[in-house]
C-alpha cells in the first residue's frame, strides 16, 4: 500500500481554503450537498486534497490581511504560492452540522474538522465527493 499512514478517503477543497484548514485557522468545511449516504454518516480521518484552481477572492483577502468571510482585519502568514493538484494534509471529521457559530460556516452543511495538519505534498488528481485518492495515484 502506498502511503499507509494516510487515510484512504480524500475530499477536494479549493485553495486557499484547504491551506486555512491544514494550518488550523478554519475548523469547518462547507458543503451544499449532503456529505453522507442514507444511514451512513462519515466520521473519522480523511486526506485533504486541493484542486488545481485557487479561489482568487479568498486569496486576495488573505494577502491583504482580511478574514475571507467576515472581511475583518486579520493577518494570516500566507504562503507566497498555494500548492494545487494534490494531497496537502489530513484532518478528522468529528461532526456534520446544519448550524454552527464559527465565522467560516456559510454553507448548508458543515463538516467540523479537528486535528488538521499538513503533510508532504502528493500530486494526485481529485474527484467529487469523498474518493479513494490512491486509485487516482495508481492510474497516473
Amino acid at each position: 500500500m502506498i502511503y499507509p499512514h494516510l487515510p484512504k478517503l480524500a475530499l477536494s477543497i479549493r485553495q486557499p481554503w484547504a491551506w486555512l484548514i491544514v494550518e488550523g485557522y478554519k475548523p469547518i468545511e462547507n458543503r451544499d450537498w449532503k456529505p453522507w449516504n442514507p444511514g451512513l454518516k462519515f466520521r473519522g480521518e480523511f486526506a485533504i486534497h486541493c484542486g488545481m484552481q485557487v479561489e482568487e477572492s479568498c486569496a486576495i483577502s488573505l494577502a491583504r490581511g482580511y478574514h475571507p468571510v467576515t472581511n475583518e482585519r486579520q493577518v494570516f502568514p500566507v504562503p507566497a504560492r498555494y500548492q494545487t493538484g494534490g494531497i496537502v494534509g489530513t484532518g478528522e471529521i468529528v461532526d456534520i452540522v446544519t448550524f454552527h457559530d464559527d465565522d467560516y460556516f456559510v454553507g448548508v452543511y458543515g463538516l467540523v474538522i479537528a486535528n488538521a495538519k499538513p503533510v508532504d505534498f502528493i500530486a494526485v488528481k481529485g474527484a467529487l465527493g469523498f474518493f479513494d485518492w490512491r486509485k487516482k495515484l495508481e492510474a497516473a
